[in-house]
């Protein structure tokens, strides 16, 4: 092989070694907190025994758990229902577009803007 090709090699290796180092390390570290997280309930539930305790007194002080959040179901966009025969059109959702109420300034109604079917 050339220089490069050893050198990448190398690389390569090393870099297996440490990802199976990483592996190795977050396996011992789920396992530590595994255990205490086991000794924590253990002293947890000594305590509750120890001082008569009992679970519907723990879940009226623990927090409500968190709202599930809900997608928004995306609904398009609303058919135009306003026109004023230059191009804009308007919803009639949502804040008054700006020509909508330089027309009603000028003494048009929402009817006269209105797209007949």
């Amino acid at each position: 092989m050339n220089l490069i090709g050893d050198k990448s090699k190398a690389l390569a290796d090393k870099l297996a070694e440490l990802k199976a180092e990483e592996q190795r390390i977050q396996a011992d570290l789920e396992r530590a907190m595994a255990e205490e997280r086991a000794g924590a309930l253990e002293a947890i539930n000594a305590a509750l025994v120890y001082y008569k305790v009992r679970a519907s007194e723990l879940t009226a002080i623990l927090p409500p758990d968190p709202p599930i959040p809900r997608k928004r179901k995306d609904r398009g966009t609303a058919p135009a229902r306003y026109a004023d025969g230059k191009g804009n059109t308007w919803s009639g959702h949502g804040p008054t577009p700006g020509w909508v109420k330089i027309e009603l300034l000028a003494g048009k109604s929402l009817d006269d803007l209105t797209i007949k079917a």
